[in-house]
């Protein structure tokens, strides 16, 4: 087995996702296969990139954007003979098409869906162009095999035959246990105001303004609560009016597992998610989690320790708060939940599922070489 992972990721902080991929490449190594990287030259100069090279065989193409495909094309192209490899598995988009024009009808190619195609906040003209590039670039991929992060999301391209049946599968993101530490259950101590902790930097996505609006009137209501994000106190003014005193801002940060354990309660308000990393990861912490509930998130439904309002919803929001604020879980509530995680939603788990999903595929190669 040879695997080229190629992802459109070049974010300052390697994240569970860079930790996942890391881990992938060790099992397919101690199974005695071979790892290729393939990044975009913007990350280059990252730290964690930096580190993965010391370990792995990294290349560098360049980014996708305006009309430079042919450009990407011809790099790929360049690499894939090097390297001869049998399965292609990408990530985050933006190489999908070049991947597949740059490889021949023998390799395997893999599309990793992490995002829903959302056009939603487009203006009409901008929003048909957005959907034709789309049913474009889904052409050139369906033959492929693609990997969704929730049921919802492949149901969705199935339904609009973006995708076939046959070849599409739901693996869940897994949760990077290792960069999470297990925070100590105990009771809140009473003359201490509790802290939430919240990601709310895509902002209407994360559903910013609904966790502000809720502990705004929490607050005004003398139930004094803070808010712990990270963030500026000028990225809350632009987005917030301005930015209250009950908001703790933090910095991005690569250890954010000090940002788990300061906190009392873990809030995700998203309107959309694919796979809530945050959430699985503030579950295996140890927190106390509340979500809005939406398709996302279903797969935390089974866990005791999280309870869900209606999105969107401010009132039911600020009541799951509340009751969160009073009632603690006993520790065996918190034992179970992160037992769940571990073996459930786990890199180590993703890993097993991705090592098999290579198996299959290799083993059924002869329906590959058939059907492109």
């Amino acid at each position: 087995m040879k695997v080229v992972q190629i992802s459109n990721y070049f974010a300052e902080f390697k994240g569970s996702f860079i930790n996942q991929l890391e881990l992938l490449g060790n099992k397919i190594l101690e199974n005695g296969g071979e790892i290729i990287y393939i990044f975009p030259n913007r990350a280059q100069d990252i730290e964690w990139c930096k580190e993965l090279r010391k370990k792995f065989k990294v290349y560098f193409v360049s980014c996708v954007e305006g009309n430079n495909e042919q450009k990407v094309i011809a790099e790929l192209r360049e690499i894939f003979d090097i390297e001869r490899p049998n399965i292609v598995h990408s990530h985050f988009d933006g190489y999908d098409v070049p991947i597949t024009k740059a490889t021949s009808k023998d390799v395997i190619k893999i599309y990793h869906r992490h995002n829903e195609f959302d056009v939603s906040n487009l203006i009409w003209y901008k929003k048909i162009y957005a959907l034709m590039n789309i049913k474009k670039r889904m052409f050139y991929i369906k033959k492929g095999y693609q990997i969704f992060i929730s049921e919802n999301m492949k149901e969705n391209l199935l339904e609009k035959r973006l995708a076939t049946k046959e070849r599409s599968f739901v693996i869940l993101n897994g949760i990077s246990t290792k960069r999470i530490k297990k925070k100590q259950v105990a009771l809140r101590e009473e003359n201490r105001i509790p802290i939430i902790f919240a990601f709310v930097g895509n902002w209407h996505s994360k559903g910013g303004d609904v966790i502000l609006k809720a502990l705004e009137t929490i607050n005004r209501n003398k139930i004094n609560v803070y808010l712990a994000c990270i963030s500026s106190p000028e990225f809350i003014e632009a987005k917030y009016g301005y930015n209250p005193k009950w908001i703790i801002n933090l910095k991005k940060t690569e250890n954010i597992k000090e940002y788990y354990l300061m906190a009392d309660i873990f809030v995700s308000a998203s309107r959309n998610e694919t796979f809530s990393y945050a959430l699985g990861e503030a579950i295996y912490c140890g927190l106390p989690c509340i979500s809005s509930d939406i398709d996302g998130v279903q797969w935390a439904k089974e866990i005791d320790t999280v309870t869900f309002f209606e999105s969107e919803n401010i009132n039911d929001l600020i009541s799951k708060i509340k009751y969160n604020l009073v009632n603690n879980y006993n520790l065996e509530s918190y034992e179970i939940a992160q037992n769940i995680i571990t073996n459930k939603y786990s890199e180590y788990r993703w890993c097993e599922k991705i090592i098999s999903l290579y198996n299959y595929v290799l083993s059924n190669i002869h329906l590959h070489k058939s059907k492109f």
